[in-house]
């Protein structure tokens, strides 16, 4: 019940702040002031007589960023289309490129993808013609900006390096709004990483974007960037909530971004972020605190309302009375809670695009409350509320498509019957009556057989959308069936590392204490032979400690690669009296280094199952690799075993060894006869 509003939040943070801050550096024209002084200031420098075209192309640029922000699109267009047409006579095309690249990103919020691709590939080719290094770095941002948005990540990480690349290469300083625009690059960055939970990597592009932003004093991108920081940290505390230090950075820099805010108004372009800076502070103390911290949540969420409805960013009002909803049951006041929850549906409602699945995680979470309170029948409406929500979620985009080819049937059906009647009427006109009989005779029937047809595609429909419910029920089911066996593998490699710590370097060490403690009194020639019996065991407690290690992190594999560790593997195994042969073929080293560690697990694994159950004479391990795919393969001739059977009472080693293959996108394959022997084969790619 309260998980959700905390997963909404930090997805209200991710979006809104992509989606905004690409409007806070285009409005920066090195002018300080207010929202009305700069339109003033950009009106004033486009009404003087001698204005160079070049400068008057920028200027309108930023004009109509200005409007579009403040929902004076009619204008914004139209000045924007002025300046693509001055932009074009220009023999310099950096006016133009820049000019288009803003309309790029503008038609992409608007929903316009195919104008906004159009845009962008002629900007593209507009600022091949110019040798404006800010221009091109600026273009390449806003081509990154587009593909992160249509989520290919790959993509934009290579145009946004490609920005960087030609900001880099200008010989002359950066000004203020290239530093802001690089600011902006490297927010992009953070939070291409943070999709990818690279925590390390979200904090590393915070920082540098905080100091771009610094340099280049925009209030702006000074407050987006400390946010952003601070939101490297929280999530960093979610993975390491033991270092209460990332907690205590994540409040301190949240409470920086709302500062500044605060503390430089006229500097602002818009207050727009303030109203979600203060939700993701309050989530803090809500989430990570105990509840004594309510008031100084309480002081936040009170701005976020405040602000929220001024600015009339309704989610992070939505949000606010979210985290209050979720005090509110912490203290069982359960009156306050469906209160808070029935105001979060409200004005998540008012939002331009209603946040679907955020509702509906209001209406279970309501359902809940009122069953604290006893009111079931509430209970039970807001849980069929909740049913619907769920539904709609999954099925819009369908139902959009049929009632769209219902209408371009129907179309059809229509222009079928006008055709059928004009030709009836223009080529037998002493039957009119008779056709006007079988017309309307075909009419009915069809209509039947249309109704009878529509019936059976919404029963196919209804049965297909409970198919696929129940298949992604499955696939939940096996991600955790699979997520247990990693979990309990790491577990019992943890407890075999202890019993070894324990066993052997434990009573190595301990006999070598009281061997030390018991030779106090004793003689020299006692003493040198005692001496003499300390080194050796310590030197029998390096090589226990040794082996240990290579047994947690084998250094063959980390300085020579998958195939050298293996091989040297298997010599050990040899040694120690097993038959065992292994065989590499064609392999490239070119697997990644902790993919080849999970494919050197396995290969342990199923090695150790091999002698362990299988009474085996010869073991055969064998890796190759074809075709950008590597198989590892494992066969005895041991007792084998019944697939079926083990197939219904599949264990934890067999689990752990498919969470491996699926971590690798790879897939485990198993043949074996009984009294014959069992051949295990695992098979991933090698590339990403």
């Amino acid at each position: 019940m309260e998980q959700y509003l905390k997963t909404d939040k930090i997805e209200f943070h991710k979006l809104i702040q992509s989606a905004c801050f690409w409007l806070l550096i285009l409005i920066i024209p090195s002018i300080g002031f207010s929202q009305i002084s700069k339109q003033d200031s950009l009106q004033t420098i486009l009404n003087q007589n001698n204005l160079d075209p070049g400068e008057k192309v920028m200027t309108q640029g930023r004009l109509a960023v200005h409007y579009y922000f403040n929902d004076n699109q009619r204008a914004a267009d139209s000045l924007i289309n002025e300046a693509i047409e001055l932009g074009s006579t220009l023999p310099d095309k950096q006016y133009l490129a820049r000019t288009l690249a803003i309309q790029a990103m503008q038609l992409k919020i608007q929903g316009d993808h195919e104008g906004s691709q159009k845009a962008i590939t002629r900007s593209l080719k507009s600022v091949e013609k110019t040798e404006s290094f800010s221009v091109k770095g600026y273009v390449w941002y806003a081509k990154g900006w587009l593909e992160i948005r249509d989520s290919d990540s790959d993509h934009a990480v290579e145009s946004f390096l490609m920005a960087l690349k030609y900001y880099d290469a200008k010989t002359d300083p950066l000004d203020e709004t290239d530093k802001s625009i690089k600011a902006a690059i490297y927010q992009e960055l953070y939070s291409i990483y943070g999709r990818w939970n690279d925590h390390l990597n979200m904090e590393k592009y915070a920082r540098i974007s905080l100091e771009h932003a610094r340099q280049s004093k925009s209030k702006d991108a000074l407050s987006s960037s400390l946010y952003s920081l601070g939101f490297s940290f929280e999530q960093q505390y979610r993975s390491q909530p033991d270092n209460k230090v990332l907690l205590d950075s994540a409040q301190f820099f949240y409470k920086e971004s709302i500062a500044t805010i605060l503390q430089y108004p006229e500097q602002i372009t818009s207050r727009n972020q303030l109203p979600f800076n203060a939700v993701g502070l309050a989530n803090l103390y809500s989430e990570f605190y105990p509840i004594s911290y309510k008031d100084s949540a309480q002081v936040y969420l009170d701005m976020a309302l405040d602000e929220g409805l001024k600015t009339k960013q309704y989610g992070a009002v939505a949000s606010a009375y979210g985290i209050m909803n979720e005090y509110a049951q912490k203290e069982n006041n359960w009156d306050d809670a469906e209160k808070y929850l029935l105001l979060s549906a409200d004005y998540s409602e008012k939002q331009d695009l209603p946040a679907t699945e955020t509702l509906f995680h209001i209406k279970l979470a309501l359902s809940k409350v009122y069953e604290k309170k006893g009111d079931y029948k509430s209970a039970l409406q807001a849980y069929k509320e909740y049913i619907e929500l769920y539904e709609s979620r999954f099925d819009a985009e369908r139902m959009a498509v049929g009632k769209e080819l219902e209408v371009k049937y129907e179309s059809e059906l229509k222009e079928q019957k006008l055709q059928l009647l004009q030709e009836q009427a223009a080529h037998r006109k002493t039957l009119n009556i008779i056709y006007v009989i079988l017309a309307l005779i075909s009419l009915v029937a069809l209509f039947f057989l249309w109704m009878a047809y529509r019936q059976r595609i919404k029963a196919f429909d209804n049965q297909v959308r409970l198919h696929h419910i129940e298949l992604e029920r499955i696939r939940q089911e096996h991600k955790i069936s699979l997520l247990s066996a990693m979990i309990e593998g790491q577990e019992k490699e943890r407890a075999r590392i202890a019993r070894d710590l324990h066993d052997s370097l434990g009573g190595l060490l301990s006999s070598i204490k009281i061997m030390l403690s018991s030779g106090k009194d004793k003689n020299l020639d006692s003493e040198h032979s005692l001496r003499q019996e300390v080194i050796q065991r310590i030197d029998y407690a390096v090589d226990e400690l040794r082996r240990i290690s290579h047994n947690m992190m084998p250094e063959v594999l980390m300085k020579f690669g998958l195939i050298e560790a293996l091989r040297e593997y298997c010599h050990s195994l040899k040694r120690s009296g097993v038959n065992i042969t292994f065989q590499a073929y064609n392999y490239q080293n070119t697997l990644e280094d902790n993919k080849q560690m999970v494919v050197y697990r396995v290969a342990q694994e199923l090695v150790n199952n091999a002698m362990k159950y299988a009474e085996a004479n010869h073991i055969l391990l064998e890796i190759r690799e074809q075709e950008e795919c590597l198989s590892l393969l494992v066969e005895d001739d041991g007792k084998g075993f019944d697939l079926k059977k083990i197939r219904k009472t599949r264990g934890s080693g067999l689990n752990n060894i498919q969470a491996r293959a699926v971590y690798l996108n790879g897939d485990i394959q198993v043949d074996s006869t009984i009294g014959v022997g069992t051949t295990f084969t695992l098979n991933c790619p090698v590339g990403n």
